[in-house]
């Protein structure tokens, strides 16, 4: 909430907006806490302003602020990217997956300004595996970077649709694509 008046008497002119709750700053500060490695700290956030917004108490398709559809509110995106640790420079075509959450077995979803799709990122004792499938449009990706447990890891293999391919290369990755990366501790 904006302001709180605890136990004083509210003013007859109020602070604007002194009722609202303003779920965009929430999602910023959780997707900020998990970036900085206060992950179930931010997860708690993000699971006490959806308990808000639960279709019971707020409407679930609404986190109003400032009015009804308000912008701000798109910020609960931002804490899909910390957790994904999915990260793409599209003009060095630099992709880069440091999962924040379940690093050993995380699945999400990407999305870049040219494309989107599904990724699993696994991790066994001594590899890493980064398997990028495109839904729709495209991505060029030129270099990938993976950690394994924490620890910057070396691409050992790639696979496109199934067929074995030399990494790093200037790929132009389209709709039903199929990218696998293996990937080993650096020694």
């Amino acid at each position: 909430m904006v302001c709180d008046y605890a136990r004083a008497k509210r003013p007859k002119v109020p602070f604007p907006y002194f009722a609202e709750v303003f779920t965009g700053l929430e999602y910023a500060t959780a997707a900020l806490m998990m970036a900085e490695g206060m992950v179930d700290a931010g997860l708690e956030m993000v699971r006490n302003i959806r308990r808000r917004y639960d279709g019971e108490r707020r409407n679930a398709w609404n986190e109003a602020e400032c009015g009804n559809h308000y912008a701000r509110a798109m910020a609960s995106w931002s804490p899909i990217v910390i957790l994904s640790g999915f990260d793409y420079d599209g003009a060095g075509r630099r992709l880069t997956v440091r999962p924040r959450y379940q690093a050993a077995d995380f699945r999400s979803f990407w999305s870049t300004a040219s494309g989107w799709g599904t990724f699993a990122h696994r991790q066994s004792q001594d590899t890493t595996k980064l398997s990028l499938t495109i839904d729709h449009g495209s991505l060029r990706v030129a270099s990938v970077e993976l950690d394994h447990a924490g620890k910057p890891a070396r691409v050992v293999s790639a696979l496109l649709n199934g067929a074995k391919i030399g990494f790093p290369s200037d790929l132009g990755l389209k709709a039903d694509d199929r990218l696998e990366i293996t990937a080993r501790l650096l020694s």
